[in-house]
């Protein structure tokens, strides 16, 4: 009950935020992906990328959801990070004993002297307008352990 509750009022935040903080010609994308990876107790990373996102471009990432779908048990982390070669910041992280874990990125910050900032966090594309991302874990086990399976969702903000 209490990890629906999470994930509500993440959307709820996010849907508030979008309403209040977005420009008016500005559209939310939302793009998900699935992944999987085995449990030998050895860090692992799995490369996502999403095209058509316009071509060299810094786009806004407003929130992120990362959850597990088949935990065998030994997972030690999972994290959700950008991987463009210049930020590659962590989106969303599990722990032991977590499945699900929804950011949402609040769109404004207050720096030091007081001035606004903005506190989204960018993904740059490439060239061919794709931006990639990694999902990176550890799940320890031996022969025979299933593979850690999970899905993540990620909303961003695109300017027409």
């Amino acid at each position: 009950m209490s990890r629906r509750l999470t994930l509500v009022s993440g959307l709820s935040a996010l849907c508030l935020w979008g309403a209040t903080i977005i420009p008016a010609n500005a559209v939310i994308l939302s793009r998900s992906a699935s992944f999987q990876h085995p449990c030998n107790g050895t860090n692992q990373t799995v490369a996502v990328s999403f095209p058509n996102l316009g071509v060299s471009s810094a786009i806004q990432i407003i929130g992120s959801s990362l959850s597990l779908f088949a935990n065998p048990g030994g997972v030690q982390f999972v994290t959700l990070a950008t991987n463009d070669g210049v930020f590659n910041i962590a989106l969303a992280q599990l722990g032991q004993n977590t499945n699900l874990t929804t950011a949402v990125f609040p769109g404004q910050a207050i720096d030091f002297v007081h001035a606004p900032e903005n506190a989204t966090a960018v993904v740059l594309t490439n060239a061919a307008g794709t931006a990639s991302f990694t999902v990176t874990g550890n799940c320890t086990g031996g022969a025979g352990t299933p593979p850690v399976q999970g899905t993540f969702i990620l909303w961003l903000v695109s300017q027409p």
